[in-house]
């Protein structure tokens, strides 16, 4: 059954009843003396409002001030009951404010941000996820590796997440407790539109796909159809509900072998295996979906992603193992007694192939910058995300025995098919463009990755009897055929 939803009547800091207005919408149209009575009167703006003309609202308020640029009142335009206002602290008097604080009158309570000035948009990578309005937002995917960590992500940036997941590759685990699940398919059309009949989402990160370079080449009809059919009906299914955010999760294999230097968003894109080619087509069509529909679209091609939650609330845990470090980290604990090294005649230093290795939860906190830029409008949104270092399978090998002071026995093996040498990022444009940098080396990525291991093995050992960890809370429990 779906969630029931009740109308909030929150209460600001000093009692004083912060209800919606009853006379409904009002069009300020670029009048801040209008605006700021209402607020002043209200509180906050209520659903409908026209705000177009404002560039920005900077109206005093009792022990603070309101500031909202136009772009981001209208990134909340679709938000059910109000839009979210900015109450600022003691004003400095050099442009900015001590103790920044978002209320949401949806949750009926206080964000606290971090001092920023208000002349800028409030929306850089350090306070993004204390002062952006809580959205709801549906993750498909978000009971695997780069999914669920992202969800957290969201979850604790105070945004509220619906899991869309099958659990073909994960049982469940990686779901946090507080999302809400749904069982079922990316590519279940009924069951989509059913989801956002029911809940007012704000946005999609897409991240079911099938993810295998090797497995790719042998099964090519079921990557087209998972990464791309599913992917199209999925955004068709969005921009038909109105949803007017969507975020894709992609991957550096679109570019191919990588040209020997490090891939920018505007190199060629010449995919090597069936895993990238599936991934090149998903972009391609959901860009022409964008542009005829004006649905808002975000593409992250991310690079080797590696490590896990630092909190240790979740990391890799397939299935089938067949990421480096996962496997690594296993050998490295005695859970598997061999590591396969795919390829020692690399045209490389040492051999072995070279990967940029990017930590999960810089790619999270990626994923929520791209989400928050695409919905300030500006086109679709496509962005590189890596470190620019490259490392080795070697050095990762070498690094993990230093890291864990234990050995991980290697074997020799022949190359997979559609296995690039190189492959290294560019990704100055996230970088300048929305603030984003990487918070975690390579090191920090096998520590994280390492006790994630460790952890995970302690709880499969316990006894069967043991109380099993919550799946979240479910709002459906369907499972498509």
């Amino acid at each position: 059954m779906a969630r029931q939803k009740r109308e909030p009547r929150p209460e600001g800091r000093a009692g004083k009843q912060l209800s919606h207005a009853a006379e409904g919408p009002r069009k300020y149209d670029g009048n801040p003396g209008l605006a700021g009575e209402a607020l002043k009167a209200r509180g906050v703006f209520a659903a409908g409002d026209i705000v177009d003309g404002l560039d920005q609202i900077s109206v005093a308020m009792g022990h603070g001030a309101i500031a909202a640029t136009r772009a981001q009142l209208a990134a909340w335009a679709g938000w059910p009951g109000a839009a979210v206002v900015w109450l600022t602290g003691r004003n400095r008097g050099n442009g900015t404010n001590d103790g920044p604080e978002t209320f949401c009158p949806r949750r009926g309570r206080w964000f606290p941000a971090r001092p920023t000035s208000w002349r800028t948009p409030m929306l850089h990578q350090d306070n993004c996820a204390s002062v952006s309005p809580p959205l709801t937002v549906l993750v498909t995917g978000g009971a695997g590796y780069i999914g669920s960590n992202t969800a957290l992500a969201l979850l604790d940036a105070g945004h509220e997440v619906i899991i869309l997941d099958d659990f073909s590759t994960s049982d469940g685990r990686l779901v946090p407790p507080a999302a809400r699940l749904v069982r079922g398919k990316a590519g279940d059309r009924a069951l989509v539109a059913d989801i956002l009949g029911r809940e007012q989402v704000s946005a999609i990160m897409h991240f079911a796909a099938s993810i295998s370079v090797a497995d790719s080449q042998g099964q090519p009809a079921r990557y087209y159809r998972n990464n791309v059919a599913t992917t199209i009906d999925l955004a068709d299914a969005a921009s038909a509900a109105g949803v007017g955010t969507f975020i894709l999760s992609s991957t550096a294999g679109v570019y191919g072998e990588g040209e020997g230097r490090p891939l920018s968003e505007a190199s060629t894109l010449d995919p090597v295996n069936v895993y990238g080619r599936s991934k090149a087509m998903a972009e391609a069509t959901l860009l022409d979906i964008s542009a005829a529909t004006g649905m808002g679209v975000g593409i992250l091609r991310y690079f080797n992603a590696a490590g896990a939650d630092p909190a240790c609330r979740s990391g890799q845990a397939t299935l089938h193992p067949h990421h480096l470090i996962e496997i690594a980290t296993q050998v490295a604990t005695g859970e598997r007694a061999t590591l396969d090294i795919y390829g020692t005649d690399y045209p490389t230093p040492d051999g072995t192939a070279v990967r940029d290795y990017v930590h999960v939860a810089d790619i999270a906190q990626a994923h929520l910058l791209v989400m928050l830029a695409v919905m300030r409008g500006g086109g679709p949104c496509i962005y590189n995300v890596g470190t620019g270092n490259g490392s080795s399978v070697q050095m990762v090998i070498d690094a993990l025995c230093a890291v864990s002071q234990a050995p991980v026995r290697t074997r020799a093996a022949g190359r997979r098919a559609g296995d690039p040498a190189t492959l290294v990022a560019d990704s100055r444009r996230l970088q300048a463009e929305l603030g984003w940098q990487p918070r975690y080396g390579l090191e920090d990525m096998l520590r994280h990755a390492l006790a994630w291991e460790q952890s995970r093995q302690q709880t499969a050992a316990k006894p069967a009897t043991a109380k099993p960890l919550p799946l979240g809370r479910q709002i459906f429990d369907r499972v498509s055929s």
